[in-house]
């Protein structure tokens, strides 16, 4: 899959989801940080930039690693489960917090799979349709 080149996004500002990831990587010194996609429908975007994603929430593709929530450090396997947005996450990974699946020779993984809300937060919406909305998905 090719990621469109016309895609529009925006930062995401949420105070609340921050100082709660803030606080949790506070709590571990210094974890490591990366950035990952989770594709999903339109209509998702509000909620999960107010509140984050849920773990615990009905899923429509599975729990094939188990519970807690999916991201890709591929933007192209993350596009399978969703064509019209994509979200790009910051996560922290503590050993023992999150399953790493499919790593490639790099060690990029095809999925990472976290439980801890506290572990991640979204920081950019990436749009793949016409006439996206705007605010109120920037907070």
């Amino acid at each position: 899959a090719v990621v469109s080149t016309q895609s529009t996004g925006g930062i995401i500002h949420n105070k609340r989801l921050e100082a709660m990831y803030r606080h949790r990587q506070e709590q571990r010194g210094e974890p490591y940080e990366i950035f990952a996609y989770h594709a999903t429908a339109p209509c998702n975007i509000p909620n999960i930039i107010r509140e984050n994603l849920d773990p615990s929430r009905k899923i429509v593709h599975g729990r094939a690693y188990g519970d807690g929530c999916y991201f890709s450090e591929y933007p192209e396997f993350s596009l399978k489960y969703g064509q019209e947005c994509m979200l790009i996450f910051k996560l922290l990974l503590i050993e023992g917090k999150y399953k790493r699946v499919k790593p490639d020779e790099a060690g990029f993984c095809e999925q990472l799979v976290l439980e801890d809300v506290n572990l991640f937060k979204p920081v950019f919406v990436l749009w793949f349709i016409d006439n996206p909305p705007t605010a109120p998905t920037i907070f």
